[in-house]
């Protein structure tokens, strides 16, 4: 069995609260936080990477509770919501010690977690479908 399906079937976080790496997610998480919680949302959602934009709305609703030191409710929250979703072992209190106590530590693994999850075994979101043009080819007889 594959270490990635392995962790899944485990229910485990795929890296430590406190793992550092790689470092460009690491330097976003600690600059700015904001950014990365938005950053994971989006992917969460499935939307296409290429129209990602930093200054999004779960952007803006991190920084904005981030100004009375209440980005801890919202991303306690979400953390909660990729537990469940990925089917994570852990419970809610755990959620708020990691989003109130290390708020940028918790965001990290979310990342990290969010693009194991949804990049291991091929998986791709299916683009929506649609309708192409059809060409004839023309068909020219010569005698």
């Amino acid at each position: 069995m594959s270490d990635v399906s392995q962790l899944f079937t485990e229910s485990k976080w795929a890296s430590a609260l406190f793992d550092c790496r790689p470092f460009n997610i690491c330097i976003l998480g600690f600059c700015c936080p904001c950014f990365l919680f938005g950053k994971t949302r989006s992917r969460i959602k499935g939307n296409n990477p290429s129209e990602f934009t930093y200054w999004n709305e779960n952007c803006c609703h991190w920084f904005c509770l981030s100004l009375c030191s209440c980005q801890g409710v919202i991303q306690a929250l979400e953390r909660t919501k990729i537990r469940n979703k990925f089917n994570i072992d852990g419970w809610c209190i755990g959620d708020w010690c990691g989003a109130c106590c290390c708020p940028c530590c918790s965001l990290i693994q979310e990342e990290k977690e969010v693009l194991v999850r949804t990049q291991a075994d091929g998986y791709q979101k299916v683009p929506g479908m649609t309708a192409g043009y059809l060409q004839r080819e023309s068909v020219i007889e010569r005698d």
